[in-house]
């Protein structure tokens, strides 16, 4: 018996109207929705999109920088470069997460070449990770964005899981840690996004939300509606592309202390401290250098504090000196400079007097940030006593002097 008939039956047989059942939606499949082309296995299929778009390429040097940066062990090619991101399930990881779209991106004949792979159904995971194979080639470089974190991670695990040998075993250059290495201090967040329209500005506009991506793919697998699947497909492009984008950006900027692309010398700072954490102290002085040419007292502050101490692990310590004397805006910097100071007057200048006379002011430094309710400095009254500490050693030092004279 018919839904119909027994609707009927329970509302009266003597109805003399039968109640209309409504019309089932028509579903319109994926490849009238957007252009691609299904891949078939048995019973498997996924469905593979293509499409290309112009590109600002990377020069030679900027190729150079980031094998540098990165201690490649070759100078890649632009054509080697394999951009990759995700759309999954969830965020949670592990064994429960699918990667049902993955998005890779690479140069060929002179355009940005996009091909996006789409699993319509978990039964059909093994094809998506066997067409992946096929399509990576093993002297390819993975660009990502936080994809040493999640997404490589992710696939690493749907690989094992089938016993398929992962081929996403390659030389990796993640640019969310270069962007917050770049950004951090000048933009509230180093996501993806936030650099489309802050260093890109790139708007994206009808886009599909990140976070709602997981429940549209879960509704399709539920009722087979595709409508929103193409927003999927969009977004994860607009992913890849702008990914380009950023590494030719980063690659300038980490490897040209006047590139073109910095938009503050607290950038540049930033990246100088970076090239002396990576032991490269020539080009970390080029960027501390060009960071001074400014004019904001904050961030000369931090540069002449960044160069003092560069100078002085480099054994200049006149020249460490002069940096240091330079501070004069932020009262945490200033009593830093004024100690480093002192150090120098009394160790090895055995100048007494205007080593007690630099400690002095970094403690009524101090005490007047304090006073005014001003940030915290690192150590607090032990920090204080430190000073204290160096005073009285000082003034110690001081009579036994005269009493020698």
């Amino acid at each position: 018996m018919s839904l119909e008939s027994k609707l009927n039956r329970i509302l009266g047989a003597g109805l003399s109207k039968k109640i209309p059942m409504p019309a089932k939606k028509t579903q319109v499949p994926i490849d009238e929705l957007i252009s691609g082309e299904w891949m078939m296995d048995g019973d498997s299929r996924v469905f593979v999109r293509e499409s290309s778009s112009s590109l600002e390429s990377l020069s030679s040097s900027q190729l150079s920088t980031m094998k540098k940066i990165c201690e490649l062990a070759n100078i890649p090619d632009e054509k080697q470069l394999l951009f990759l991101d995700t759309e999954t399930t969830g965020l949670a990881g592990g064994t429960g997460t699918f990667a049902f779209m993955v998005g890779v991106g690479k140069i060929q004949n002179g355009k940005f070449q996009t091909t996006q792979f789409f699993m319509p159904g978990f039964a059909d995971e093994f094809l998506l990770l066997k067409l992946l194979s096929e399509y990576v080639e093993k002297d390819s470089i993975l660009v990502t964005f936080n994809g040493k974190t999640f997404d490589i991670p992710l696939l690493e695990t749907r690989f094992i899981l089938h016993r398929l040998k992962n081929p996403l075993n390659l030389e990796h250059i993640d640019l969310l840690h270069f962007a917050r290495v770049i950004w951090r201090d000048t933009l509230d967040s180093c996501s993806l996004q936030s650099l489309e329209r802050n260093i890109l500005d790139l708007h994206r506009f009808d886009d599909t939300p990140g976070f709602m991506i997981p429940q549209i793919y879960f509704s399709y697998i539920r009722d087979g509606n595709a409508d929103p699947i193409p927003g999927i497909f969009e977004h994860n492009e607009i992913d890849i592309v702008s990914m380009h984008k950023i590494l030719v950006r980063v690659a300038d900027i980490l490897g040209n202390p006047n590139s073109k692309y910095f938009d503050s010398p607290l950038e540049i700072l930033r990246v100088g401290k970076y090239h002396v954490r990576k032991g490269r102290r020539e080009a970390a002085l080029d960027y501390f250098q060009r960071s001074i040419d400014c004019t904001n007292s904050e961030i000369l502050d931090k540069a002449h504090h960044e160069i003092g101490f560069f100078h002085k692990q480099s054994g200049e310590f006149e020249i460490a000196f002069e940096s240091f004397s330079r501070v004069c805006t932020n009262s945490k910097l200033i009593i830093s400079a004024k100690v480093e100071m002192a150090k120098h007057l009394e160790h090895r200048i055995k100048n007494f007097d205007e080593a007690l006379e630099q400690t002095r002011r970094a403690i009524q430094t101090h005490q007047n940030t304090k006073q005014l309710g001003g940030f915290s400095v690192q150590g607090g009254d032990n920090f204080a006593e430190e000073l204290f500490h160096r005073q009285r050693r000082l003034l110690s030092k001081l009579r036994r002097k005269q009493e020698l004279e």
